[in-house]
């Protein structure tokens, strides 16, 4: 009897909660979504939330934009078993070393392009002495050296592979993916990409990320709503948050 008591007690205070939008849930529930601590923050785990939303085993394909050398793509095998990868490296030597350390799945499939926001053309890769930090934006840290890609757009790659849905894509381009995500608003409007996970910043002189802000006004025209922080990185002071991973979902899965 004491127990009913209780319980019905924790669904009284539950439902007047709910009324002003919070929602009770238990320490061992929490501490699945949570990585542990790293410079003083906690850490969402992107997957856990992510599989909350679309079942893991319903991941049937992913973009994974700036793909570097593959250690993206290798996260989405973990975790998404079901699903075609397809990624997206420019500069030679990271795209050998993306092919390298994907070649024995065959469900890994690998590109030579520049994602942007035109496709068909010619564009310059600046190089940088850290190569997850190449980018079509020229940076002060540019080593000045630079390669000649092919550029391709995700709506023209869509459509030229026939892709019913895209459950996931992923864009870290060093503070060029509004131009990644402008060549893909068809296939987001359409509902067709149904979630977006970005690298953003909040400075807008920070010319190396993503403003987000920008990010998230594209995404919502598109049919897309702000989800979470991810992987979160400050600055010296560890209050001023300098950049992170932004989750964005469509809100047909809503």
């Amino acid at each position: 009897m004491k127990r009913l008591r209780i319980k019905s007690l924790r669904n009284q205070i539950n439902r007047l909660f709910a009324k002003s939008g919070w929602q009770f849930i238990s320490r061992k529930t929490l501490e699945r979504f949570i990585l542990p601590n790293r410079a003083g923050l906690a850490h969402l785990d992107l997957y856990h939330c992510l599989g909350e939303i679309i079942a893991p085993n319903q991941m049937s394909c992913c973009l994974d934009v700036g793909a570097n050398i593959g250690q993206t793509a290798t996260k989405f095998r973990a975790y998404y078993p079901n699903s075609t990868i397809y990624c997206f490296e420019p500069v030679s030597d990271s795209y050998e070393s993306l092919r390298a350390a994907t070649e024995s799945d065959s469900k890994i499939q690998c590109f030579q392009y520049a994602v942007s926001n035109k496709s068909g053309e010619n564009v310059q890769i600046h190089l940088h002495p850290d190569s997850q930090c190449h980018s079509l934006r020229i940076s002060p840290h540019s080593t000045g050296a630079f390669e000649i890609v092919e550029s391709v757009t995700v709506d023209s790659f869509q459509k030229s592979n026939s892709l019913p849905i895209i459950n996931l894509l992923k864009t870290d381009t060093e503070g060029f993916d509004v131009e990644v995500l402008q060549g893909a608003k068809d296939s987001l409007s359409a509902g067709i990409i149904q979630s977006v996970y970005v690298e953003v910043c909040f400075d807008s002189s920070d010319r190396s990320h993503s403003d987000f802000f920008a990010v998230a006004e594209l995404l919502e025209q598109c049919g897309l709503s702000f989800f979470g922080l991810f992987e979160q990185s400050t600055r010296q002071n560890p209050h001023q948050l300098f950049y992170a991973n932004a989750l964005f979902i469509s809100r047909q899965l809503k």
